[in-house]
């Protein structure tokens, strides 16, 4: 079976040990909020 070789062929196999990397913390969100809809104004159509 044939193989690819080129320049720099290590380095791109072994880039993902050099890259670094930190475990993501939960910090924001969002959150809906369901509101009384009878206490909004209403859009008046003329």
């Amino acid at each position: 079976m044939p193989t690819l070789n080129w320049i720099g062929k290590d380095k791109v196999i072994s880039h993902h040990l050099d890259v670094p990397y930190r475990i993501l913390e939960h910090k924001y969100g969002l959150h809906l909020i369901k509101e009384n809809r009878t206490n909004q104004p209403k859009a008046a159509i003329k």
